[in-house]
């Protein structure tokens, strides 16, 4: 396979008909192959449960996220890879044959996740075929996922072969340099120009380019001329090059080393900067949590070269971090996500500051906090309930927190702190406040509203205007209600308070009737001119909402 720039393809393939419908192509073999890749795989270390992460060494720890840091780039790899050869590291496509003028081969370029192979070419010279011509040569490259360095290598490199006089040839063309002694030899030397090729094998010159091994040699051989005026032997002109060219090599070492010095010192300039940087960060992110104490320990797992990442799962098992970030373990007990640090932090915040508007200083603590994000209550509903302990109780009729306390035995001074407690339903805490608010309008009308039915119609919505309105009607009918109940009451259904709460509230027909039939008995007992209290029974038209 290869790239073609003019877009040229081969002739299509036309594939017959699939007679055996158990085979299984190669594509379906890798696909399933991967799949079952992935299903093996580690899973993240936020995901691992909390004994499993306290199991782990800080050795162990980094070395799990190494590993699957890895895994996942191979996965991906190999994904790439099945849906595309070209993009596949490991397996060097086979480049056009080379011509007289260049040679092609396919060199990878980029990451492991994100590169391709590109098909390239250079001049087709001796030196060109050593360097890339058995990268023409599709095959298994030296590529890892964690190390492409050598995609552009074949793992089965051409073979070298020394002769007997220790000349080292390859399958392409021999590299090895002939010195030109023409310009270098004395006119009055009998040295035979043939005897000047050089016979020391490239490799033993590690390190030096094939410029480089030319430039020594012709060093090496216009010296030699310079300094003799009679007939040189192979022997000299050897030793002469092989003086030079291990000159060569020395001062290339020498070189080399220096330059790996400062390299080295640059790095360690870089690093000691960037783990001074990840301190410098983390410090500060901390310092804003209220944890200065993990500083140290911040500096120190920096220094070792820790990401912060690690660093972050480090401190998670700190005694310091899991005392300010206590109300997660509660969470976790209650199957409740763990908020990260900055969440936590947001919304203690968005707490305080609502408990402050409302000047609520003495539930303005920790311990009330951590309550409150452990049963994962919303900055919202607290002040919801703050709304509802303060204006409609606290600040309001005094005769509301009496019925709390006569109802529910809630006394003035913890009114506030069980309207904020997250154990206590916020609708429980709503109905009870409003079951009072309907018991304190009953009694303002000289009646008695007990609990259930009081609970019962703040469960209808019956708000505390509605229930004025309603008992100021029912206190107005039942004084001749129930006086013709008594006078009719051993042939009649009788009318008392609780007919009335069900005819006015409720509207109930049956509890109408029952006073529209004492209302006419006394009609038809008296005539037309009946008691004073007849006009409110039968003008009167109780009215109630819901």
């Amino acid at each position: 396979m290869m790239q073609l720039d003019d877009g040229a393809t081969g002739a299509p393939r036309v594939a017959g008909p699939r007679t055996d419908t158990t085979q299984i192509t190669e594509a379906e073999m890798k696909a399933a192959s991967l799949a079952a890749a992935k299903e093996l795989a580690l899973v993240p270390y936020s995901e691992l449960s909390l004994d499993e992460k306290k199991s782990m060494s800080t050795t162990e720890k980094q070395a799990y996220n190494k590993a699957y840091r890895e895994e996942q780039s191979a996965l991906a790899a190999e994904a790439r890879a099945a849906s595309d050869p070209m993009l596949d590291f490991t397996n060097r496509p086979d480049a056009p044959p080379s011509d007289d003028n260049f040679i092609n081969y396919y060199s990878w370029i980029g990451g492991v996740t994100s590169g391709s192979w590109r098909l390239y070419r250079a001049p087709n010279t001796p030196e060109n075929q050593a360097k890339y011509g058995s990268r023409a040569i599709g095959g298994e490259t030296q590529a890892t996922t964690t190390n492409i360095v050598g995609a552009n290598a074949l793992i089965v490199q051409p073979q070298p072969t020394t002769d007997s006089d220790g000349n080292v040839t390859f399958s392409v063309p021999d590299t090895t340099s002939t010195a030109d002694t023409t310009s270098t030899a004395d006119t009055t030397s009998t040295t035979d120009t043939t005897s000047t090729t050089s016979t020391t094998s490239v490799t033993s010159t590690a390190g030096l380019t094939q410029a480089d091994i030319d430039a020594a040699v012709k060093k090496a051989l216009a010296a030699l001329a310079a300094a003799n005026t009679g007939t040189l032997t192979q022997k000299d002109i050897d030793a002469a090059i092989a003086k030079a060219l291990a000159q060569a090599a020395a001062n290339t070492a020498s070189a080399n080393a220096t330059t790996a010095a400062a390299t080295a010192a640059s790095l360690a300039a870089n690093q000691y900067n960037d783990r001074i940087s990840v301190y410098a960060t983390m410090a500060d992110r901390f310092n804003q949590y209220g944890l200065t104490g993990l500083a140290n320990k911040i500096k120190e797992l920096a220094m070792k070269g820790a990401t912060e990442a690690t660093i972050m799962l480090e401190l998670q098992d700190t005694q310091e971090y899991q005392q300010r970030f206590a109300a997660n373990a509660d969470r976790i007990k209650k199957g409740l996500a763990v908020l990260t640090p900055a969440e936590y932090v947001n919304v203690e915040d968005s707490y305080r500051q609502v408990l402050r508007a409302y000047g609520l200083k003495q539930f303005d603590n920790d311990a009330y906090v951590r309550q409150f994000i452990a049963n994962d209550m919303s900055p919202t509903e607290l002040s919801n309930r703050i709304v509802t302990a303060v204006q409609r109780v606290q600040n309001a009729d005094p005769a509301v927190s009496k019925q709390l306390r006569d109802y529910y035995g809630i006394g003035q001074q913890d009114l506030v702190a069980y309207v904020l407690d997250p154990e206590q339903q916020f609708q429980k805490i709503q109905r009870q406040v409003a079951a009072s608010e309907i018991g304190v309008a009953a009694g303002r009308q000289g009646l008695t509203a007990g609990v259930a039915v009081a609970e019962q119609l703040a469960a209808q919505g019956v708000t505390q205007a509605e229930a004025q309105k309603g008992y100021a009607t029912i206190a107005d009918i039942l004084p001749t209600a129930a006086k013709l109940s008594g006078v009719y009451g051993s042939t009649m259904d009788a009318y008392g308070q609780s007919e009335g709460e069900q005819e006015v509230f409720n509207s109930l027909a049956s509890a109408q009737r029952k006073r529209q039939r004492l209302s006419a008995a006394e009609t038809a007992t008296f005539g037309a001119t009946a008691g004073t209290n007849r006009v409110s029974l039968t003008s009167a038209k109780p009215s109630g909402q819901f």
